[in-house]
């Protein structure tokens, strides 16, 4: 690994957001979940909570 790449990858590590937590009320749909993870991961967020109230997650049986 070149110094470059570290000193990017330190920076990244440097601006995460450990403070910082999403919480998904009633997402239904497994690819909306999916993407509110992913876009919570791109700005650097550490904890991602799914609430159903009632019935459960559909899934794609």
């Amino acid at each position: 690994m070149n110094p470059t790449r570290y000193a990017r990858i330190c920076e990244m590590l440097a601006r995460r957001q450990p403070d910082l937590t999403v919480c998904m009320e009633q997402v239904h749909k497994p690819h909306n979940v999916s993407a509110i993870i992913r876009t919570a991961d791109a700005v650097g967020v550490h904890e991602v909570h799914a609430v159903w109230p009632g019935s459960r997650m559909r899934t794609m049986a």
